[in-house]
């Protein structure tokens, strides 16, 4: 027997049930912006067969909770959406006894923060792959703004007046994303609030539910909190001020992963030709991995043995030591990305990208040879904010995969990343008797209590002292 079904929207005349269900969101006061939303939900629900059983749409729902990118709202609308139809307008047999509440109130066990893929990394907008279910309505930087149960145009407009103010102060691609995010997930935490509503007393609130209830890193909650700033200093233009006390989220102390000099030595056996440089370049520099890929020709400086790196974490310069034993292949990477550089002049393509809006003061400067990339990628990308088609860098995907087969190739069973090596860079310095004021320049850490952290490491009480079992 075939499955009862809502026929998607294709121009067609709606079927009887599809018809029935519109209007009973209609008088349930289901804005009509919303309606398609709730149509779509239940079309990806019977799609994978969620009508068949209680089992089956408990799978669906499990499914879409592990979806990237879908948030609480959503995933409660989603339930709404099923439930009505199921119970309402199909009329199944189980779903009258089903535990729908309890089903929507899996919402809170949501990740509080479905980590998107870097963008910024490829130049590439990257959407999310289907899940069982089917496609997710999502917010992505460059997609249309989905309705938002409550106030839709205001999220909308708050939404893309926070992604002018940023773009108009230059910020990354990452932070745009990220603070979007922020924003997105505290409209839906005050879903039914008006804008009157968003007082700074609204943000407190929000910081300690992070906290309690989705228990967030320190780090994660300040950057909530920075986006939220952000968001009420420059489109609600309202003064923060003073915020009123709010649960801090709770610092647990992880020290950092450090592979030994031996094994950060097998691991570099286990890779080759453009990964292999760029692992050296991280153990030696001690550069983040988005900084590494992000250097430009200029910032090489081989008579003084050092690399400048611009706009790094929190938008500040640094100057990193450039290990002498890869002056010769950085030579040739040179070579290598300046065929890439003169075949992009012969075709005379757009520049590579200008930070801080420098191609408008210097138009010219992205096709000049200091500014193309150390680590140019080997393809086009479309720029995802100017939609122009350029050469970027390569994406972390060039390391990170190769450095993951090294490590288990070398036998090793730390779960070592390309910023491993950053930790070990600071852990062989300090090792060596270099002062700590020097290891956090070369760093690039704000505060000095966070490059402490590696003389932690440096503790090694098993060669210290004698373990009892032993005497």
């Amino acid at each position: 027997m075939n499955s009862p079904s809502v026929p998607p929207s294709d121009g067609q005349p709606p079927s009887p049930p599809r018809l029935l269900f519109l209007q009973l969101l209609a008088a349930r006061s289901i804005k009509p912006a919303v309606r398609g939303y709730y149509v779509r939900w239940t079309e990806d629900w019977i799609k994978a067969g969620g009508d068949r059983s209680a089992a089956a749409t408990t799978g669906f729902f499990a499914d879409l909770g592990r979806t990237p990118l879908i948030y609480n709202w959503q995933y409660r609308q989603a339930v709404s959406a099923v439930r009505i139809l199921a119970r309402e307008i199909l009329n199944l047999p189980w779903a009258a006894a089903y535990d729908w509440r309890g089903l929507a109130n899996q919402s809170r066990n949501l990740e509080a923060d479905h980590r998107r893929h870097d963008p910024s990394s490829t130049g590439q907008l990257n959407t999310p792959a289907p899940h069982a279910a089917g496609t997710v309505p999502t917010l992505l930087p460059s997609d249309p703004i989905h309705p938002l149960p409550e106030n839709t145009a205001e999220v909308a407009r708050f939404i893309e007046s926070t992604r002018a103010a940023i773009r108009m102060r230059g910020y990354s691609l990452r932070t745009e994303n990220t603070y979007l995010g922020w924003v997105n997930r505290f409209c839906d935490f005050h879903q039914n609030r008006s804008l009157s509503e968003f007082v700074p007393a609204a943000i407190t609130p929000f910081l300690s539910f992070l906290a309690m209830e989705r228990n967030v890193a320190p780090p994660t909650q300040n950057q909530a909190l920075n986006a939220i700033v952000f968001f009420y200093r420059h489109v609600l233009h309202i003064p923060v001020g003073e915020l009123d006390p709010f649960v801090r989220a709770k610092y647990q102390q992880r020290l950092p992963l450090v592979l030994t000099k031996d094994e950060t030595l097998r691991v570099f056996e286990h890779l080759e030709s453009l990964p292999l440089l760029m692992a050296r370049l991280l153990y030696g520099s001690g550069m983040r991995l988005n900084e590494m890929l992000s250097l430009r020709v200029k910032d090489l400086d081989f008579a003084c043995r050092s690399i400048h790196i611009r706009f790094g974490k929190g938008g500040k310069d640094r100057v990193t030591m450039l290990p002498d034993s890869l002056a010769d292949p950085l030579r040739h990477q040179l070579a290598d990305a300046r065929q890439l550089f003169d075949k992009d002049r012969a075709q005379n393509l757009p520049g590579v990208f200008m930070p801080f809006g420098l191609d408008a003061k210097y138009p010219n400067a992205g096709k000049q040879w200091p500014w193309f990339w150390l680590f140019p990628a080997a393809d086009l990308s479309t720029d995802p904010r100017t939609k122009i088609v350029r050469r970027h860098h390569q994406g972390e995907h060039v390391i990170q995969r190769p450095m993951h087969d090294a490590v288990i190739a070398a036998g090793i069973t730390k779960p070592a990343t390309p910023h491993t090596l950053r930790h070990c860079f600071a852990t062989r310095l300090l090792e060596d008797h270099y002062d700590l004021r020097t290891v956090q320049e070369l760093l690039g850490h704000a505060h000095v209590t966070t490059t402490q952290i590696y003389t932690h490491v440096l503790n090694k009480p098993g060669l210290s002292v004698r373990s009892p079992l032993d005497s």
